[in-house]
């Protein structure tokens, strides 16, 4: 490392660097300190990548080191910094990055990863919430603070929203917060400061974990962003929160304020208090959202749902004509039967428009697959499907039989994704008949499917293969066994 300043100094016209030490626990404030003073030679430097996620030894003069360096490239556009338990370093280091970052005047776009920097505390995400200000070219802000643990609570949410909401050009926020002790009061305050940020078109939040959390600042965080007219992508994860029927209920009522999205991802996995009554209240929100065009939902491990509530789901989901893309997940969701799965196929008939399809329902053990992929057959636009079976164990030779001669007759398919693991009635009968079935396919692309710990020997698998040299169009394939 100490030839690395005299390097740089020949390549000083250079664009793009990338330098990845994660988990290099040589790695330490000398090192950090060669690099800082390579980085002030290269004046012409776009772009940047550091990653010292894992680095140990590092402290807070090392991370002045490489912010001295961050503060003369005034060329820089885009910055990613991994400080990923880097768990030695302090709000000081936060002070070193504010002050030079702000000197960047055509910074658009930055990543960093602070996750299990525990010695951080809330007066630390004020000062680096505040040193974002000046940045007024800036677009994209991609922050990770997972497993901050205490030092990351309410009162370091609202810290950080203060600064934040003054980025009067922000586009595009991603931030983790997963498993930090943050409650409504600290989502509803951080939800004051997001609808100050007129600019943004997508927001990306992961709160999983967080238990403080309750439906009740969900409501509140959408009836704010209803004044951000630009915004046009909500990902929310609220996994493992306190959320029960009702806080899904008032999820739904807030949803109907942001009707003018166009994309959706909300997740609420490993939920034992949702019910069928809860996707009863909740769908009825969806069906607002008449501009939507993509919507995924994941309901992992919410064993309480049955048929009856995915039903209720898929009748709301198909009044939004304007959808393309649904992707839901129902999978360890034990009490889902061919009745839920058949029903779905059913109602996507009505969308028009739908070019691609995901459902996963992996460990629900009373699929059988007999009539799922016949309502596929009307969906004209259809082009991409991405189905997960695994461990549907009474999925038979008959079965996938049938499942195989319906997806035959999809021929407008591009793009094809299955899992089967574990599906041990499945032999190589059921695999030739596949084979025989998907060489109909004349348009397809792409095609990934897995089968492990599964009854198919070599033969079935090198079947499969055959068939599938004989599409013409066919340019990526993956199989697993």
């Amino acid at each position: 490392m100490k030839n690395f300043d005299e390097d740089l100094k020949r390549i000083n016209s250079l664009q793009s660097l990338n330098l990845h030490f994660s988990n290099c626990y040589e790695m330490k404030d000398q090192g950090l300190k060669y690099i800082g003073k390579g980085l002030q030679r290269l004046i012409s430097l776009q772009s940047l990548n550091l990653n010292f996620h894992g680095c140990g030894p590092i402290t807070d003069e090392g991370i002045s080191s490489i912010s001295e360096g961050l503060g003369g490239l005034i060329s820089l556009q885009s910055i990613n910094l991994d400080l990923g338990w880097c768990d030695q370093i302090t709000n000081e280091s936060l002070n070193h990055l504010s002050e030079n970052l702000q000197k960047l005047s055509c910074l658009k776009a930055i990543q960093m990863d602070f996750e299990g920097c525990r010695k951080i505390t809330e007066e630390g995400w004020k000062i680096f919430g505040e040193g974002l200000v000046k940045l007024n070219c800036l677009k994209s802000l991609k922050i990770n603070f997972r497993n901050c643990n205490t030092n990351m609570t309410d009162k370091g949410l609202k810290n950080l929203g203060e600064g934040l909401g003054r980025l009067a050009s922000l586009e595009s926020i991603s931030l983790n917060f997963e498993s930090l002790y943050i409650t409504d009061e600290g989502l509803n305050n951080f939800s004051e400061d997001l609808e100050k940020i007129s600019s943004l078109i997508s927001i990306n939040l992961n709160f999983a974990g967080c238990y403080g959390i309750t439906g009740e600042s969900v409501k509140s965080l959408c009836q704010d962003l209803k004044t951000i007219k630009s915004l046009q992508s909500l990902n929310l994860d609220v996994s493992q929160c306190n959320i029960t029927d009702k806080g899904l209920n008032l999820i739904g009522q807030g949803l109907k304020r942001v009707n003018f999205l166009k994309s959706i991802s909300l997740s609420f996995r490993s939920f034992n208090e949702i019910t069928d009554e809860g996707l009863k209240s909740f769908g009825e929100g969806l069906q607002r959202l008449v501009s939507l065009q993509s919507l995924s939902l994941s309901f992992f491990a919410c064993v309480l749902i049955t048929d009856e509530g995915m039903c209720k789901i898929f009748e709301d989901v198909k009044r939004i004509n304007s959808l393309q893309s649904i992707s839901l997940n129902f999978s360890e969701c034990v009490n889902i039967t061919d009745k839920g799965l058949n029903t779905f196929s059913e109602d996507l008939k009505r969308l028009d428009s739908l070019e691609s399809v995901s459902l996963k329902v992996r460990r629900c053990q009373n699929i059988v697959l007999d009539k799922f992929i016949e309502g596929f057959q009307n969906l004209s636009s259809l082009r991409s499907i991405d189905f997960g079976f695994s461990s549907c164990k009474e999925i038979t030779d008959e079965s996938f039989k049938k499942f195989s001669e319906g997806l035959s007759r999809l021929g407008f398919l591009k793009s094809i994704a299955l899992e089967f693991f574990y599906c041990e009635k499945i032999t190589d009968d059921g695999m030739k008949s596949f084979g025989e079935n998907i060489k109909r396919l004349n348009f397809l692309q792409s095609f990934d499917f897995s089968l492990s710990q599964s009854n198919i020997t070599e033969e079935g698998h090198d079947y499969i293969h055959k068939c599938l040299k004989q599409l013409p169009r066919l340019q990526n394939i993956r199989t697993s066994s």
